[in-house]
Order: structure tokens, then sequence, then C-alpha cells
């Protein structure tokens, strides 16, 4: 009986050790890389430190008298804190088991802890994601800082997960550090397809379940644009796969324009592609007073929409003195005719009659819908009569002989 007891004393004794409580020698439990900490020993002897992943290297600190001495824990491609004298700095990798022990009592007074890697307050930044375009394929960048994830002297990985709309199809990416100790992490991830068509974006992607390869499949309708999820450890960031146009471009697209009208539509289209690349496609749709702009530069695409007031198209007639519609052939000299802009804007559409012989505007300018014109001795020959619309287009010219 006696022998049991004794044999469950030094157990606990070495258990005790183990973890770290002794009254000689105190060591902090957490430990981080390049941020100096202090051990407190409470006798005169030498502090023994050792890194287990290299126990060929044995830092020995004689201890004069009792009480406490700063040490710091760098990795080699590190800068040591400039006050923490270099004999004080000890090399060692996030992971790595570091012992601490006295050299006169080594069983007696040993403590492991555990090397971490601090943040120092950082969270994960993305300093870049985009959609870019390689060999006729779509790719998602991914440009990352975390200074967590740096834990070695090479360059070290970092897991990133990412998902569209559907957090239970979400595909891993590893991003690669861009060096040495940088920390900072990039990727590109293919994308398989980003397109739009009928009012809607739609996005496809590979995952892994099960092991095995899956394809997402993700729509949005418009107004809604897609957007992806991306995580990085405890952090959520969103990213938009279909951008919004800028501001400046919706503004610059009148309230107004003409229903039916395709020539509004190429002078919208060339207003906003001067915002793009010149390689970019512009397309515009008209939906329910609404206009909606998809613009694609690459494999980015950029939408928005702007509501608007849509006018009915404008239609030139001239009407003879008994009120019969002409719509081309003779007009009489000193017979008065009336030109009427059907669906114009009476405050700011006008009537011209120009000379197609000369250039010259035969007729003073009417603003309004209603014009009533006698053409004079010194008109002959081929004239056209205009509608000026100020959104953007004119409907077709009227031409007329005058004899």
């Amino acid at each position: 009986m006696r022998k049991r007891v004794l044999l469950g004393l030094v157990v606990l004794s070495g258990l005790f050790c183990s973890v770290g409580i002794t009254k000689d020698l105190e060591v902090p439990n957490e430990l981080y890389i390049g941020q100096p900490f202090i051990v407190n020993v409470g006798v005169r002897d030498t502090l023994i430190v050792l890194n287990l992943r290299n126990p060929a290297k044995v830092y020995e600190f004689k201890i004069e008298e009792p009480g406490k001495i700063e040490l710091c824990f760098v990795r080699p491609c590190d800068h040591p804190p400039a006050h923490v004298p270099a004999e004080r700095v000890i090399l060692a990798n996030p992971g790595d088991t570091i012992l601490f022990t006295l050299k006169q009592t080594p069983m007696e007074q040993e403590i492991r802890r555990s090397v971490l890697r601090s943040t120092l307050g950082e969270s994960p930044k993305i300093l870049e994601a985009k959609l870019t375009e390689a060999m006729g394929k779509c790719y998602f960048y991914l440009k990352v800082k975390y200074i967590g994830a740096d834990l070695s002297c090479d360059p070290d990985d970092l897991s990133v997960s990412f998902y569209v709309a559907d957090p239970q199809k979400v595909a891993t990416l590893t991003l690669k550090e861009t060096g040495p100790a940088t920390g900072e992490f990039e990727a590109w991830f293919p994308i398989t397809e980003l397109k739009y068509e009928s009012q809607k974006f739609i996005v496809k992607y590979q995952y892994k379940k099960d092991s095995k390869d899956e394809t997402a499949e993700t729509e949005v309708q418009l107004p809604n644009l897609l957007t992806a999820v991306i995580k990085i450890g405890d952090a959520e960031f969103t990213f938009d796969l279909v951008k919004g146009l800028d501001k400046e471009v919706l503004e610059e697209i009148p309230q107004k324009f003409r229903q039916g009208d395709c020539c509004a539509f190429a002078l919208l289209q060339g207003m906003i592609k001067r915002h793009f690349d010149p390689a970019a496609q512009v397309n515009v749709e008209l939906i329910e007073n609404a206009l909606y702009v998809i613009a694609k530069e690459g494999c980015q695409y950029f939408a928005g929409v702007k509501k608007v007031e849509v006018l009915a198209p404008v239609r030139l007639v001239v009407k003879d003195e008994k009120g019969q519609e002409l719509h081309g052939g003779r007009l009489d000299a000193e017979k008065t005719y009336t030109i009427e802009a059907r669906n114009g804007l009476p405050e700011e559409g006008y009537i011209l009659v120009v000379s197609l012989a000369s250039g010259k505007v035969v007729a003073e300018p009417s603003k309004g819908t209603s014009y009533k014109w006698t053409p004079g001795q010194d008109v002959k020959g081929s004239v056209a009569i205009i509608y000026v619309d100020p959104y953007f287009c004119n409907p077709p010219a009227l031409i007329f002989e005058v004899d």
C-alpha cells in the first residue's frame, strides 16, 4: 500500500511539472513570435531554453540574482525588436514546442510551451478582388493581406472559402504567399461561366461535394446583381461579381427618350461606351419604363437601371389648305401649308424647312409642334421639312418639290 501511495505522488509531481506549476520558474502561457515576454526565475541558476524542433541548439541564460529576464522568439527571416539584446533572441517558428528548465534541477522545473503566430491585432484584408480574363477564360483573382497566415520563412498557403448565394456550395481557394514572409497571398480561381441573358445574370463555378466535383449555378434577375461571399478564417467579405454602374454614367443618360427609336439606343450605347475600354460591349434594354444598361469589359460585367419617361415616336405630316395629308410630292408657291409634328413636345422641339440645293433654312425656325408655312416665289426646288427633337433622334425628314 505504501509503495502505491509513493508511486502516485511521483506521478502527480511529474504531471504538475509538465504543465508548468513550479515555484522557481514561471513562463507565460502564451508566447508569440516577435513579441518579447518575461520569464520569472526565483533562484540563482542557469535558465535553459530548448526548441524541441532543433534540440541541437541550446540557449543558456545565467541568472545571477532571482528575478525577471526578457526573451523574444523570432523566425530566421524576422527582425527582432530593437530593445531586446541579440543574445536573448531565440529562433523558432509558429507551432514549435519550447522547453524551459533550470540547469541544476532540470526534471523538477520543466515547462513546455507552444509558440504562436501573433497577428498583432491585424485581421485579414482584401487588397484586390477582380474578375480577369486570360487565354479566353474568366478567373476570379484574389489578393489578401493576412499576417496571421504567414507562418514560416517560406511561402505559405492560405485557405479561403468562396460561394455565391448558397453557403452549402462552397468552393475552397488555396492562396499562395507572394514570397517568403510577405504576409500577402493570391490566387486565380476559374469561373466556369458568367453571362447575361433575358434580364438575368448567370454564374457557374466548381466546388467539392463528398470529394466529388460539382457545379454550382446561380442566377439573379435585374436589377439585382450577383454577389459572392469570401470567408477568411472568421472574417467574411462580399464581392460584386457584377459591378454597379458609376452614378455619373447613369446621370448622363437623359430622363426622356423616344420609344422604338433605334437611333436613340445607338446614341445611348455610344454615350455609355465612352466610360469603358474601346473593346467593351454595351447593351441597352427598355423594360417597363426603365432603362437597363449592361456593359462588359473583358469578363467583368457592369449593370445599372434608370427610370425614364418613354415618349411616343414623332411623325411629321404636311396638310394642304383642304386638310389633306401630304407625305411627299409637290408644293405650290404662295399656298399655305400646315406642318405638324405629331407627338412632338410644344416647348422643346421645333420645325425647320431647309433648301436641299443651298442647305439654307428657307423658313424661320418654329418652336412647337405645328407651323403654317407659305413657300415664297424665291423658294424653288427640293426642300426638306425637319423636326428637331431634343430626345436623341429626329423623325425622317419629308422631302417636297416646290414649284
